[in-house]
């Protein structure tokens, strides 16, 4: 029996979305789509996660930008704008490893505390 890649990148979400009791949400993959759908990011802006955990709204934004932009520039572009920071070594590894399979060669997401600097810096 073969497995598939997403299946056990979906498998390993699932057991994530218990760790509730330490703080952490993982947003479900609908309310990521609606939210990125309301949104209508535009190919060229920037998108920012703060606290991107396993990349789930980065990801819905790349899949909304490929559903509406068609160019050959897309990919390039998506390379340059999707940004993330993680201060989890698991969520972060996870969120490079969700970039890179949707199509991210060079996923620009860092393993870092966005609180632990001021918001000005």
């Amino acid at each position: 029996m073969l497995v598939k890649k997403n299946e056990i990148y979906e498998k390993i979400l699932k057991d994530l979305q218990s760790a509730g009791n330490a703080g952490e949400y993982y947003t479900p993959r609908a309310v990521t789509k609606f939210i990125v759908d309301r949104i209508k990011p535009q190919l060229g802006e920037i998108v920012f996660d703060p606290a991107c955990g396993t990349g789930g709204f980065l990801t819905a934004a790349i899949d909304y930008i490929r559903q509406h932009f068609q160019s050959a520039d897309v990919p390039e572009i998506l390379q340059q704008t999707i940004r993330g920071t993680e201060k989890k070594p698991l969520p972060f590894n996870l969120c490079v490893t969700n970039l890179i399979l949707h199509g991210i060669d060079v996923p620009s997401a860092e393993h870092d505390n966005t609180l632990a600097r001021p918001l000005r810096d």
